[in-house]
């Protein structure tokens, strides 16, 4: 459950951050391993879940078998391992299989296929269908359909279509991220015309979880690999990504105060009523400002010599649109 108070919270938190680090935020706070950035998730998810203050905390409620203590109560012994989980080191599969216990669930989140989709070196993950059969069952239902062939059947792919984007917004989360990524990669191997649509849909879904995935201290790390690596498979010719993390997180920040404006809604929202709220905003239901302002920012790509006249004008006009667009956002906020 979430309220425009928590929402507030978590943005003046992000703000205070950039006090403290701005002329770090946009290059080393950007730049992290996927290796490390998945166990800061993972230990960043668990202290979140059960509301526990840090690394000692954690190890006493997660991994107890890993402090001792003396007769009179006071701790003897403490592995400090947790400390290290925090900063992003390395997770042995042993301390994974004895949290899990205390914490069903919290093994998938550090073994999640994201992880691997968004390892660009990883070749096997974009072989056949196998890795969309990693995701969650409720996904799988989107993804495919039931084939009867008399007593027996079989299950292939829906295409990948507005209608099918459509659902995958509204089902924003690491599941999705994942199908996304992978479906704009396949899309992008296969010059396949949608690319630019299934990008723009990856783009809304980070748009809807980046404040989220602020308050689990992951953001910015993460955001620089889809815009470094992933993003720019979507991309028409002579354009480039024109955004940065903190940007993200700003357009975010105001996206989600937006949907505690919409009249008649309620206080206090659980995550599915803010992304379908936040969904209808960026579809252009209460107005085509929202959507303006928050469509992917692109710019002329700087590595080519020379770029059609017709394509600089379309740039300006798309700069143009989402000036306008922000200055409506602004007003309603």
């Amino acid at each position: 459950m979430t309220d425009i108070e928590r929402i507030n919270l978590i943005c003046a938190d992000f703000e205070s951050f950039l006090r403290g680090n701005y002329f770090a935020a946009d290059y080393a706070c950007c730049q992290e391993s996927l290796e490390s950035l998945r166990t800061r998730y993972w230990y960043e998810s668990l202290k979140q879940r059960f509301s526990l203050s840090g690394p000692s905390q954690m190890e006493r409620c997660l991994e107890p078998d890993a402090v001792t203590w003396n007769e009179d109560g006071r701790k003897k012994h403490s592995s400090n391992k947790w400390g290290r989980y925090r900063d992003g080191g390395r997770l042995r599969q042993t301390t994974l299989a004895k949290v899990e216990k205390n914490a069903p669930g919290s093994m998938r989140i550090f073994n999640h296929p994201l992880w691997d989709v968004l390892d660009f070196e990883n070749k096997e993950v974009m072989e056949g269908e196998a890795f969309l059969q990693l995701l969650s069952a409720e996904l799988q239902v989107v993804l495919f359909k039931r084939k009867p062939i008399g007593i027996n059947s079989y299950v292939e792919r829906v295409p990948v279509n507005r209608f099918l984007l459509r659902k995958l917004e509204l089902r924003a989360d690491l599941e999705v991220l994942a199908c996304l990524t992978w479906l704009l990669r396949e899309a992008a191997a296969k010059k396949c015309s949608n690319a630019k649509e299934i990008g723009d849909s990856l783009h809304n879904v980070l748009l809807m979880m980046a404040l989220e995935l602020h308050a689990l201290r992951v953001a910015l790390p993460l955001l620089q690999h889809f815009i470094g690596r992933v993003l720019p498979l979507g991309l028409p010719r002579y354009h480039q990504i024109a955004i940065t993390p903190i940007q993200y997180l700003e357009l975010a920040g105001a996206l989600n105060k937006l949907v505690f404006n919409i009249k008649g809604q309620s206080k206090v929202l659980q995550w599915e009523s803010r992304v379908r709220n936040m969904y209808r905003l960026l579809s252009g239901d209460f107005g085509l400002d929202v959507p303006l302002a928050m469509s992917l920012p692109t710019e002329p790509d700087r590595k080519l010599s020379w770029i059609p006249l017709k394509v600089i004008k379309q740039f300006k006009s798309f700069a143009w649109s989402r000036n306008y667009g922000w200055k409506s956002v602004f007003r309603e906020e």
